[in-house]
This record gives structure tokens, C-alpha cells and sequence, in this order.
């Protein structure tokens, strides 16, 4: 985290960004299992977003998917946010 913060503070709202995380999973959803398979078996998850910077709030980075254009410029749609201590890069994106 203390690598991206930098990154971040200096995003600002609109920024397209690339961001590379980890997501929180469930390992398995079928019950009991014996303790050195679910070691033997977890993973990562990765993702990708592709995603236009919000804002940085407490420890989670706010980003949204879609926005408006021309009078409808600060409207907004497809919102979310991802801890920052799951993000291991972000890239900001340019537009052509």
C-alpha cells in the first residue's frame, strides 16, 4: 500500500485508470474439507479494472465505469471501490 498511495494522491477525478488487484474469494463452497487441501488448493485472484478515478476515502479507492457527456457531464453510473491495500499497480490511461 505505502507504494500506491503516492500513485493515487495524485490522480484526479476523471483520470481513466488501469487497476491491478486482488479480490477477496471464497475458496470453495462445498463444505467441509480437510485443512491441508484448502492449503494446497487457494489462490489469488487477480483483476483488472478499467475504470475512471472518483476519490480516496479512509483506505478505499472509489471509481466509476460510465459518465455522461456534454450537460449530463457529472452524472455518473456503474460506482464502486476497491480497498487500497489490495491494489498492487494502477496506470493511468490516456484517451484518444
Amino acid at each position: 500500500m505505502a507504494l500506491i498511495a503516492p500513485l493515487l494522491k495524485k490522480l484526479k477525478r476523471g483520470d481513466m485508470i488501469l487497476v491491478e488487484w486482488l479480490d477477496a474469494a471464497d475458496d470453495d463452497d462445498t463444505g467441509w474439507n480437510d485443512i491441508k487441501d484448502v492449503e494446497a488448493n487457494s489462490r489469488d485472484v487477480s483483476i483488472l479494472t478499467i475504470c475512471f478515478f472518483n476519490h480516496l476515502k479512509k483506505s478505499n479507492l472509489h471509481i466509476y465505469a460510465n459518465r455522461g457527456l456534454g450537460q449530463d457531464k457529472d452524472m455518473v453510473a456503474l460506482t464502486g471501490q476497491i480497498p487500497i491495500g489490495c491494489i498492487m499497480d494502477v496506470k493511468q490511461l490516456k484517451a484518444k
